[in-house]
């Protein structure tokens, strides 16, 4: 007989392995410098860094910025995670949603709202062969949002991973015009890359436009010659991408 179960989680927190793996390489490039991700060579060139201030993990009245733009009222749900345990099988589902809103001074306001959910299977055997088996059978996580300037149509931001591949991918598209989201895992002065992702790059018709390190205090780049319209929503999506918290961290079937 299964047993469903549902509790309240906080935020989530970054695996201890992860945070193993990120301080190994932080030490081995310098014992004085943070991990940074590694850009791409044009935002390396034609993108201002924009150091995130006052994003200092969860609190209740969530707010940063990224000057010039401002990420404001932030409203979060708890993480919301079901679970079901069978006599090898168990199974569990997390939730949470949040929205905001962005803005650059003398540019319009855009309103954002995202969900993410993720799912897990794991199979479980003691006393298997002389020892307990357990195996991941399958699971994921994705992050939905729409992001719209006040008055005009949304844009779609879709998302996913699976267990093994432990980083998000996707697209933010309106229309015909697409940009792709892929995590990006190497630090910068190190051949060492980090198990979970330092940030994301953000690629248009082939070339980036934008990047977001999530490590440390968080950081965006924009190339400086991308059109207003278009600046404006990678501003929203970095901020969704800040904002966003891993479910699968947890450990969803314990």
């Amino acid at each position: 007989m299964n047993h469903p179960n549902t509790r309240d989680s906080h935020p989530t927190r970054p695996r201890p392995l992860a945070l193993i793996l990120l301080a190994a390489a932080l030490l081995s490039s310098s014992a004085c410098q943070m991990a940074r991700m590694v850009l791409p060579p044009n935002l390396a060139a034609e993108a201002r860094e924009m150091v995130c201030v006052g994003r200092q993990g969860f609190k209740f009245n969530e707010a940063f910025d990224f000057a010039p733009f401002k990420v404001l009222d932030v409203h979060r749900t708890w993480t919301t995670i079901q679970g079901w345990d069978g006599f090898w099988f168990s199974s569990a589902r997390a939730s949470q949603r949040y929205e905001f809103m962005t803005q650059e001074p003398g540019g319009p306001y855009w309103d954002a709202r995202c969900a993410v959910g993720a799912a897990v299977t794991d199979v479980e055997i003691r006393n298997f062969l002389g020892g307990d088996l357990k195996i991941a059978l399958d699971g994921g996580q994705t992050l939905l949002g729409l992001l719209r300037e006040r008055g005009y149509k949304a844009w779609t931001l879709a998302l996913g991973q699976s267990v093994s591949e432990r980083s998000l991918s996707g697209i933010l598209e309106k229309g015909n015009v697409r940009i792709e989201i892929r995590a990006q895992h190497q630090l910068a002065r190190t051949s060492l890359g980090s198990f979970e992702a330092a940030g994301f790059i953000l690629t248009l018709e082939g070339e980036p436009v934008a990047a977001v390190e999530t490590l440390n205090r968080g950081a965006v780049w924009i190339h400086r010659g991308v059109k207003p319209e278009i600046r404006s929503v990678l501003a929203a999506a970095a901020a969704a991408l800040l904002l966003y918290q891993d479910l699968l961290a947890l450990d969803l079937t314990s």
